[in-house]
């Protein structure tokens, strides 16, 4: 410790210690990581006291308290804070966050928020997050997962300090998402699809036929909101606005939808929920995890099924505006992401334009 700064009394160095001298690091020592200069630039010394004073009068209101919280006790803050506010916390967004809860628990739990860092430290007992989102990649999850748990830690930690400073890609480049499993362009064949719902988890297999039949996304589908309400006409057709972009989705039910629909137990209300306990991303989260497992599928998520049935239509030569009706979208142009080309379909269009030049040499 700089002696000439303890030297001069007060409590300043000596009573901070008892405190906890992390706290004192994370609000000085940042900003000269290589330590503050006491004994060499006289200059530093009335700044220091400065910031040593103002700490300590945080220390006697109290608010040092809420930094050795730990991670644990900041969720049921979170839930009241949901509770007094449900305009802001809307039902959507009540199960995001808590589908995102025990992800989070899994790495921070049990660590208080003092040591909780924005970049790593190098220090034994501290977690940050820089760490947290490479960990996250390691499990190949997608851009938009991690933005939600991102979301909800955010909210968190600015509960105990409304002043952390959350990275960014742009302050540190570790932060930029890097999904370690790169862009798989693959689609999943009929066989396939008869081979892997029955190995999904057994509450969630009926979805996953639901979105391969229908295209259906994952929000319109299980929740509270799920199928909820929707209209299915005297003439067979299938009517339902979007959770999200409240547009309209329509197609006329097949064989097998109309086969699924018979899985569900009954009685059947179409102006009630059809799967009201299973939350979207937690189903989303279950599935990807499960055929993670399975060699040669590691890359099937619940999304493939809804990819499965947009190609498949379009190979059948369905228009894109139809497609885009059948799956609610705003844009047309989104319907790209949705149709995915294999090595099969590379060879059958290579077969095709052999067969037409064979034509025009005989």
């Amino acid at each position: 410790m700089p002696k000439h700064i303890s030297d001069r009394g007060g409590w300043a160095y000596s009573d901070f210690w008892k405190k906890g001298i992390h706290y004192q690091e994370r609000l000085i020592c940042e900003q000269f990581p290589t330590g503050i200069p006491f004994q060499e630039k006289g200059q530093f010394r009335d700044w220091a006291e400065r910031a040593l004073a103002r700490l300590k009068d945080i220390i006697e209101r109290g608010e040092f308290a809420r930094y050795k919280t730990v991670f644990d006790a900041l969720i049921p803050k979170l839930r009241e804070k949901m509770e007094d506010d449900p305009e802001t916390f809307t039902e959507t967004l009540v199960e995001r966050i808590e589908s995102v809860i025990p992800t989070l628990l899994e790495f921070f739990g049990g660590y208080r928020v003092i040591d909780i860092t924005p970049l790593p430290s190098g220090k034994d007992g501290q977690k940050s997050i820089v760490e947290y989102k490479q960990w996250r990649e390691r499990k190949k999850i997608t851009r938009s997962t991690l933005q939600k748990e991102f979301a909800t830690l955010k909210k968190l930690l600015w509960i105990a300090d409304p002043r952390f400073n959350f990275p960014t890609g742009k302050t540190d480049d570790r932060m930029k998402f890097k999904y370690l499993g790169g862009k798989v362009d693959r689609v999943l064949r009929p066989h396939e699809v008869s081979m892997l719902v029955p190995l999904a988890p057994a509450k969630y297999r009926v979805p996953c036929r639901i979105a391969a039949a229908t295209m259906l996304s994952a929000n319109d589908i299980v929740g509270p909101k799920g199928f909820a309400p929707c209209h299915i006409g005297p003439d067979g057709y299938f009517n339902k606005y979007r959770n999200k972009s409240g547009t309209l989705i329509r197609f006329k039910i097949g064989k097998e939808f109309e086969s699924v629909l018979r899985e569900i137990p009954r009685p059947l209300d179409i102006n009630q929920p059809f799967f009201p306990d299973l939350v979207p991303d937690n189903m989303t989260s279950s599935v990807r995890k499960k055929f993670d497992r399975i060699q040669g599928y590691e890359w099937v998520t619940f999304r493939s099924f809804r990819d499965y049935g947009a190609t498949l239509a379009h190979r059948q030569g369905v228009p894109i505006k139809t497609i885009q009706k059948m799956m609610g979208q705003k844009d047309g142009r989104s319907i790209d992401t949705y149709l995915m080309t294999d090595d099969q379909d590379l060879k059958e269009a290579q077969e095709a334009i052999d067969n037409v030049n064979q034509v025009r040499v005989s």
